[in-house]
């Protein structure tokens, strides 16, 4: 990832990649509740895995960056066009980049590989 954004012209100084094995944090499941989005979700616990590993790439985000963070880049997550909602999909986008430094959201192709030529 480094060397991408070197080619890329971003200076990283530091690049982190971290797993997602666990489930995100009442806290941060509550603060996704708190979004627009809550009219849709109802009061019934969220058991959608996609919605809680967005929940849980935003807590994961926030942990790993120091106030010297001066960019994010964050895999935006694909909507499945039947089933997103706009405001569900808009409350992925807020709940994975709020309270950070400015976050760049870039678009992949659902396949496993970074390259300079993908």
């Amino acid at each position: 990832m480094a060397n991408l954004l070197k080619k890329f012209r971003f200076d990283a100084s530091c690049v982190e990649q971290v797993e997602i094995n666990e489930p995100p944090s009442k806290e941060s499941i509550d603060a996704f509740r708190r979004l627009p989005v809550k009219e849709e979700l109802g009061e019934e616990p969220i058991k959608d895995p996609k919605v809680l590993r967005t929940i849980r790439i935003g807590e994961l985000v926030r942990q790993h960056c120091s106030e010297e963070t001066r960019l994010v880049v964050i895999s935006i997550p694909v909507p499945v066009t039947d089933v997103t909602t706009p405001l569900m999909y808009m409350s992925w986008l807020e709940v994975m980049s709020a309270d950070l430094p400015p976050v760049l959201l870039v678009r992949g192709n659902q396949t496993n590989v970074l390259t300079f030529y993908s």
